[in-house]
């Protein structure tokens, strides 16, 4: 909001240089101060609505949070299978297959 009025400020300096540009800014910046004074005195208000603030953004980050752990369970189960079938077949299968082809004289290769 302030990068605006320090705009409208440098504007105006180049168009009347005699101006100081802190005089021109602070021009630009009147309607800013006015308000607070109409706050103060009662001409305006102000409604703040609820979920406009901090407390929503870390509700939604929570939220958030819940659903990435929820969406991990996944991965992580397929993973535990995946390890534990691979540990099945190197431990319980291979071994056997060895055997096999031991009996017909044979040697698995390394």
């Amino acid at each position: 909001m302030h990068v605006g009025h320090f705009a409208v400020g440098m504007v105006a300096k180049r168009i009347e240089p005699k101006l100081s540009l802190g005089t021109l800014v602070l021009a630009a910046m009147l309607a800013d101060f006015l308000w607070c004074i109409f706050m103060l005195a009662g001409i305006d208000h102000v409604e703040f609505k609820h979920g406009m603030g901090a407390a929503n953004y870390l509700e939604a980050t929570e939220e958030l949070k819940g659903k990435v752990k929820g969406a991990m369970v996944y991965p992580a189960v397929v993973s535990g299978v995946a390890s534990s079938v691979t540990l099945f077949l190197m431990v319980g299968v291979i071994p056997t297959f060895k055997k096999v082809f031991s009996s017909f004289g044979q040697e698995l290769r390394q």
